[in-house]
């Protein structure tokens, strides 16, 4: 199942606002880093695949988009959260960043699909 999960990036207050040079080489970064087709592999076998991601660097910090497919919800978002955390870990350039928020989303559309199949079900 395709899971779309969102995700907040504070950036550390002695670097903001940032400037556009920096925030396009910030977002250049993360793009770089987060890879469609990366896995992420839990030990019995399941595995999360990254879909595909819409990255936005602001003056303040960062929003990720990632598209999942994973085979819960829950896994989705573990996966999601783990690659993050890693990405502001592991990078110096992101020293004192903080992942503010990570978490699933739901479209309009994907909700009244939902919500209907749910209502034919009774």
């Amino acid at each position: 199942m395709r899971y779309h999960i969102a995700a907040r990036l504070a950036a550390p207050a002695a670097i903001t606002p940032m400037r556009r040079y920096r925030r396009f080489s910030t977002a250049n970064l993360m793009t770089g880093f987060l890879v469609p087709g990366s896995r992420m592999a839990r030990s019995d076998g399941a595995c999360a695949v990254l879909d595909g991601r819409t990255v936005t660097v602001h003056e303040h910090g960062a929003h990720l988009a990632l598209h999942l497919e994973a085979p819960t919800l829950a896994f989705a978002e573990h996966a999601a959260r783990s690659l993050v955390t890693i990405l502001v870990r592991d990078f110096r350039e992101l020293t004192g960043w903080s992942v503010a928020s990570c978490a699933a989303t739901i479209t309009e559309d994907e909700f009244g699909a939902l919500m209907g199949s749910l209502d034919s079900s009774r």
